[in-house]
């Protein structure tokens, strides 16, 4: 039997959804810069930009075959885990290649959009549990959430800025916003881990209480 969600569950996924709008909306802009500051040509910015594409393009398709087993709280937190290494690794690693083996398997989205991998699983877990009258309106406030988080995001990119004219070295600067796109990560997990455990259950995922 289905258990119907109740409004606080959605508002911990609308939480999670301005954490990571707002870690994608700074990230895809430093991601470049980032990497300008590591001296790497244009060519070797666009192959990691288009890695990170076609990574996810990847890991989402093989998220959807994974959810009717594994249920989407689940795979919510894996992806939130994910958030939080691929934050960590760009920071601590300056390798082309390593760079690139990240951008491929983490999280960190080249475009400032609602894209990613958790994007479907948050609108398959809103809409499973829901009425049909009030499917709409939870969609229209979570997208809406995420369009001003990403915002928000895009004008924290200049953060950095603000650290260089304070003293701190420039890499240093990006590095610390990869570390609070990690932490964007750390904070999502931990608002799903509010929502109620899910189960595959024939080819679909049911929510059950936690006891």
């Amino acid at each position: 039997m289905k258990v119907v969600r109740t409004l606080p569950n959605n508002f911990y996924l609308y939480g999670a959804r301005a954490a990571r709008g707002f870690g994608d909306g700074f990230a895809a802009i430093i991601l470049p810069a980032y990497l300008s500051a590591l001296s790497f040509s244009s060519f070797q910015i666009g192959v990691v930009a288009t890695g990170a594409l076609l990574g996810s393009a990847i890991i989402t398709m093989a998220i959807g075959l994974l959810a009717s087993r594994y249920g989407l709280r689940a795979l919510l937190l894996v992806c939130a885990t994910l958030m939080l290494a691929t934050g960590i690794a760009i920071a601590n690693f300056q390798h082309f290649t390593l760079i690139m083996l990240i951008a491929m398997i983490g999280t960190v989205n080249p475009t400032i959009g609602d894209i990613g991998v958790h994007v479907p699983l948050e609108q398959a877990y809103l809409a499973d549990g829901c009425s049909d009258e009030r499917r709409t309106s939870i969609l229209a406030h979570y997208s809406f959430i995420g369009a001003l988080a990403i915002a928000g995001g895009a004008l924290a990119a200049g953060a950095p800025d603000s650290f260089v004219f304070a003293g701190i070295e420039k890499i240093r600067a990006l590095q610390f916003m990869f570390y609070l796109y990690g932490a964007t990560g750390a904070l999502t997990f931990l608002l799903y881990l509010k929502l109620p455990r899910t189960r595959a259950m024939q080819g679909k995922t049911t929510s059950v209480r936690r006891s």
